[in-house]
């Protein structure tokens, strides 16, 4: 026979599990604006009924509910939007940058020289200047001024190659400074997850998940993923592996960092 308060027991599991949901409603309103927050739920589930022990069971083995309990508190998240999302990242940003630096290069080849250069025309321009040069010279090889002119139009030309050249060198050395720039993006973010899978992993040793903390590492593992692409996976002890080119970036709570070739 149950207890006389068995019902208060039932109620007191609803209030107990209705509070916790305001509390994770409650947190997930309170981020809203937060960049890179998961929307989390509360799982529930009914409490295992117990025998009853009554002579008015057919079979003595009558059960009452027991009312719920709260489980965990989950992410409502997609894995595989996720790496969809991040495999796009990577080829974007691949992309931009070489529609970037190839606009760059167009440009330099259309565009007219600097203003203290004597020659104001692209290769594409100089060129044909100076082959017409050579064309009106053909017709009239004794013409002192056609000749001064074809001489004219080599010097304009070949100041344009020069031109092209320092800028081209230019462009050079600006792209491997914008790469040490990226590759210590790369090693910072890298060192940033490690952090987070050994937080990660202390913190859910008791059981709980760490829902916060994981909503961190998926965003810097975004932010990552628009620099370089990646591949990724989570063990069962809840580290992330990531890597870049086949070789490990992020092992566990371990990183490595990327280096820079100049000549490369």
């Amino acid at each position: 026979m149950r207890s006389t308060f068995y019902g208060l027991e039932i109620a007191r599991s609803g209030l107990y599990t209705s509070q916790n949901e305001l509390n994770v409603t409650g947190h997930n309103i309170a981020n809203v604006d937060t960049v890179g927050y998961s929307r989390q739920r509360l799982n529930t589930a009914a409490v295992p009924a117990q025998y009853l022990n009554t002579q008015y069971s057919l079979d003595n083995r009558a059960t009452a509910g027991r009312g719920v309990e709260a489980l965990t508190v989950d992410q409502i998240r997609d894995a595989f939007t996720d790496a969809k999302y991040r495999a796009e990242a990577s080829t974007t940003g691949y992309w931009n940058t070489k529609m970037d630096e190839f606009y760059m290069v167009e440009q330099l080849f259309n565009s007219a020289l600097s203003d203290d250069s004597t020659a104001s025309a692209s290769i594409s321009n100089a060129l044909d200047a100076f082959q017409t040069a050579l064309y009106a010279l053909e017709e009239n090889a004794s013409s002192l001024e056609l000749r001064a002119n074809v001489l004219t139009k080599a010097t304009q030309l070949s100041e344009t190659f020069n031109y092209t050249y320092g800028k081209l060198e230019e462009q050079h050395e600006n792209l491997n400074s914008a790469i040490e720039v990226t590759v210590g993006q790369i090693n910072d973010l890298a060192e940033s997850i490690a952090n987070l899978n050994r937080q990660i992993f202390g913190y859910e040793l008791s059981g709980a998940k760490a829902n916060d903390l994981r909503d961190s590492r998926n965003l810097l593992l975004d932010q990552l993923s628009g620099l370089v692409d990646t591949q990724y996976y989570e063990n069962s002890k809840g580290y992330l592996t990531v890597t870049v080119g086949g070789r490990a970036l992020v092992d566990g709570a371990e990183y490595n960092q990327l280096g820079v070739n100049p000549q490369g």
